[in-house]
């Protein structure tokens, strides 16, 4: 069969030939391009080439099919083991599988649970991979991010998954999301969570109501104390030469800073209670008492009660309790002797 010989060709002046090589085979197809020639590349040496012994290429084109029998026969046996390896290393995305609701939403505080569905091929358990992703709202300030398993027994069509919303920590934060997806299942189904503020019931709201109440309150007591303490103090300072009057007025202002001091550790434990509420009904209910006072004709009552609310947004935004300022603050709802109401500046 001359498909499987090789003619060969030799060069017959090796040694004068500068491109020539000892036992360099010329194919035939160079020996008729070349007039027989002896030619490497595009050079020659003017020599002549010379028909040497064929090459047998049977044995070589048994062994290429020897190799491609037993290649095909391994691969054959095992791609499935290698498809199995592949399964389990990179799954391939689930089908069928979704979420009952396009979205879903609820209060600060809530817990939630998201309900995902099988559609079909329920002959087999399955475990579905999920995960949350920050929007608007943020991982550990807004919700509790998820990230975890689904199983699906056999014949299993429904499925449920926890969600933590956290406790607004702003008084005017405002609605706010972020997303939980299907990671392995085809065309990665996502759900938007909302937030949103958290409505405060009857009976919150009465309790609430009634703490800010309390605290009002103690913060009007703190204005009158502060004004008895200046005023004594003014007092003392002018009755030096009276040793009755200044001892009496000492004395005087000894009880009325006592008292005060009493009062601003009442006033600051009432206000952290109140700030471990809802900031949101907390602030509408300060308005609340104070529109009551002022339609009573509780004026100085009121004004205590809008100062008070400018303190718990301080402490709902996370500043430090400043005692000292907020008593003198408080004071200032008092008019001073001889002082119009009319021409202080509105709080």
């Amino acid at each position: 069969m001359a498909f499987l010989r090789r003619r060969r060709y030799w060069c017959t002046n090796r040694g004068s030939c500068a491109f020539a090589k000892a036992n360099h085979v010329f194919g035939q197809a160079d020996y008729v391009r070349h007039a027989g020639c002896c030619v490497i590349g595009r050079h020659g040496c003017g020599s002549a080439l010379q028909r040497g012994e064929d090459l047998d290429l049977l044995p070589y084109a048994l062994g290429a099919a020897l190799f491609a029998a037993g290649t095909t026969a391994l691969v054959v046996t095992v791609m499935p083991t290698l498809h199995d390896w592949r399964d389990r290393l990179w799954p391939p995305p689930l089908e069928n599988i979704r979420f009952a609701q396009a979205q879903t939403g609820a209060g600060d505080g809530a817990m939630l649970t998201i309900e995902v569905r099988r559609d079909a091929l329920l002959a087999t358990a399955v475990d579905v991979d999920y995960a949350t992703s920050d929007g608007s709202a943020i991982d550990g300030s807004d919700y509790l991010g998820a990230r975890g398993r689904l199983h699906f027994a056999i014949g299993e069509r429904s499925a449920r998954l926890p969600l933590t919303l956290l406790r607004d920590a702003s008084y005017q934060k405002p609605p706010r999301y972020f997303t939980l997806t299907l990671v392995n299942v085809a065309g990665r189904p996502s759900q938007r969570v909302a937030i949103t503020a958290a409505p405060a019931g009857p009976a919150e709201r009465a309790s609430i109501e009634a703490l800010a109440l309390a605290a009002s309150r103690v913060a009007k007591d703190i204005a009158d104390l502060r004004m008895k303490q200046h005023v004594a103090d003014e007092m003392m300072e002018a009755s030096r030469a009276d040793a009755g009057a200044y001892t009496a007025f000492r004395n005087r202002l000894a009880a009325a800073s006592g008292d005060l001091n009493r009062a601003r550790e009442r006033y600051l434990h009432e206000l952290d209670a109140l700030r471990q509420l809802p900031p949101g009904p907390v602030l509408d209910a300060v308005d609340a008492i104070a529109a009551r006072f002022e339609r009573d004709g509780f004026a100085q009552q009121a004004d205590a009660a809008r100062v008070m609310k400018r303190h718990l947004r301080e402490l709902f935004d996370s500043h430090a309790a400043e005692m000292d300022r907020w008593a003198q603050e408080l004071m200032d709802v008092i008019p001073r002797v001889g002082e119009n109401p009319r021409d202080r500046p509105t709080i």
